[in-house]
């Protein structure tokens, strides 16, 4: 028997598929059966059913620029109108810029770490409103326009992972200096 930690050469592996594809199936009605366990209930679409296999992770508030004391922005500094949160889950750095756009805000991100396809949804607490999605690009940036003031919760939905980021506010920081 084979290490499991050193794993086949390409040659051990090339001569042993002969074997492999000379054992039989498994009998028609366990077929069945094992694929019936895997099928997703009635009514429920394929992509319910991913959404359903996604391991939900909670994303750590790692720096907040709200949360700076006056001397920590320096004695020149008036502060900035663009807010900076920092979060951190699964080996990856979410990024977070809230920027004044008028009435309205500008949420824009980058997702740092291993490199992930997705998207993002910006739900607000308690939803009733809006619900602002993007899809993240190539470099895991994503931008959300036109997003109204409030309390919001971002989730990131990637191949394997929903990530989840503490509720945040958009807005002044007169009505909000923390998360959660």
């Amino acid at each position: 028997m084979n290490d499991p930690l050193h794993p086949l050469s390409d040659a051990e592996l090339l001569a042993r598929l002969p074997a492999a594809a000379a054992l039989p199936d498994a009998p028609a009605d366990w077929q069945r059966r094992a694929l019936a366990t895997w099928r997703a209930p009635a009514g429920v679409s394929l992509a319910q059913a991913v959404d359903a296999l996604r391991q939900r992770v909670l994303a750590v508030l790692s720096f907040d620029s709200w949360a700076q004391s006056a001397l920590a922005a320096g004695l020149r500094s008036t502060g900035s109108a663009t807010r900076q949160l920092v979060f951190s889950a699964e080996g990856r750095d979410i990024d977070l810029r809230i920027a004044p756009s008028g009435e309205r805000f500008a949420v824009k991100g980058q997702v740092l770490g291993p490199d992930d396809s997705g998207a993002v949804a910006l739900t607000p607490e308690p939803v009733e409103a809006t619900v602002y999605e993007a899809p993240l690009d190539a470099l895991g940036e994503f931008h959300l326009a036109d997003v109204a003031p409030g309390r919001y919760r971002l989730s990131l939905l990637l191949a394997g992972h929903e990530i989840v980021l503490p509720p945040f506010e958009v807005g002044s920081p007169s009505k909000d200096t923390s998360t959660g």
